[in-house]
């Protein structure tokens, strides 16, 4: 195969075009979102034929107070339907716990801004309020209350559809919850992974080329496959989640197995010209990309199939990752490439 000559310079024009509108589509629209792993939330599977996604939605925003509520239909060619409702919480319970923590703050200070704030979380739950109870009993009353109540409250979402919908006893429903606290610490801890992941691999490409230029064109790589993915999930609307953060960094890793394979033949191999040792490089990255983005596909179609959205989520951002994978280390680290060494040992290296 063919693509490398005097003018392989042009090849750059697409993948910094595509780096520029990947930035648009995550930052600006549709923008990237962060999954219920890090926001907190609730997630519910209600596996049913005879559902529809509209009339769920309908029917909670008229029953419940819920914030971020999102409602969509699941259909298997399988035969399996199902319909995923996700949101963050209920706006009472949202209100009640901001009142019990100014409680909280003034239990000791302050007694009576306690008592009229654990009086506000008691009265948002429909709790009666003792007479003449002190501020710390009232507000541990507060407490105890609104945890109970946050506990409760996506079994009742689920009484209340099995109730409305007729679905009976039998229907399969699964449930995952998840705490804003421990979002938040997910949040924290997948970033620094991800930020420490990055370090050690631009240490590690440094300390075996020991040039800096190839060392930053892998990385350069690994940033525009990242994005690819990225933008495929904003498109999509695939949220950021600990399966998806795991599945970025798989692909952190595969994009440095192709820029290495390119590297090493162009700078450390001679037996042959500088154009023919990128050709030859390319069709044996396009093997072993074609081959992986097969496997990523044949997961993904099973996945689909038996409804298994983690497997999905993940196969699909491998899959995008692996497409611009494609562009970023043969239409952008090939080009950087052949002028360093160019200028560094003349065109004929």
């Amino acid at each position: 195969m063919k693509l490398y000559n005097a003018h392989y310079s042009r090849l750059m024009i697409l993948p910094i075009l595509l780096f520029i509108a990947f930035l648009a589509v995550i930052l600006v629209y549709p923008g990237i979102s962060l999954g219920l792993d890090f926001t907190g939330g609730t997630r519910i599977l209600v596996k049913s034929n005879t559902l529809n996604a509209q009339e769920v939605e309908s029917f909670l925003n008229e029953q419940f107070n819920l914030t971020e509520l999102k409602v969509a239909s699941i259909s298997s060619p399988l035969g399996e339907n199902s319909v995923r409702i996700e949101f963050t919480e209920d706006k009472t319970l949202v209100n009640a716990r901001a009142q019990l923590n100014i409680a909280l703050e003034n239990a000791s200070k302050n007694p009576s801004v306690a008592s009229s704030a654990a009086t506000n979380v008691l009265n948002a739950l429909n709790i009666p309020v003792p007479e003449n109870t002190p501020a710390q009993e009232l507000v541990d009353l507060a407490q105890t209350s609104l945890s109970q109540a946050a506990a409760s409250f996506s079994s009742k979402i689920q009484d209340a559809l099995v109730q409305h919908f007729n679905l009976g006893s039998a229907v399969e429903i699964t449930r995952e919850d998840i705490s804003s606290s421990f979002g938040q610490n997910f949040w924290t801890q997948a970033l620094a992974v991800a930020v420490s992941s990055i370090v050690l691999l631009t240490l590690v490409i440094f300390v075996f080329f020991r040039e800096v230029i190839p060392s930053l064109a892998v990385i350069e790589a690994a940033a525009f496959d990242l994005l690819a993915a990225m933008a495929a999930m904003a498109v999509f609307n695939i949220p950021l989640s600990l399966s998806s953060i795991a599945a970025l960094l798989a692909l952190i890793g595969y994009s440095v197995d192709t820029d290495i394979l390119l590297t090493t033949r162009l700078l450390k191999r001679k037996d042959k010209t500088l154009y023919e040792r990128a050709d030859e490089a390319l069709g044996t990255g396009l093997t072993m990309t074609f081959t992986a983005m097969a496997a990523v596909l044949v997961l993904m179609v099973i996945s689909y199939y038996t409804q298994i959205l983690v497997v999905f989520e993940i196969g699909f951002v491998m899959f995008f990752g692996m497409l611009g994978d494609l562009i970023a280390t043969w239409f952008l680290n090939a080009p950087v490439l052949l002028m360093y060494i160019e200028r560094k040992q003349g065109v004929n290296a």
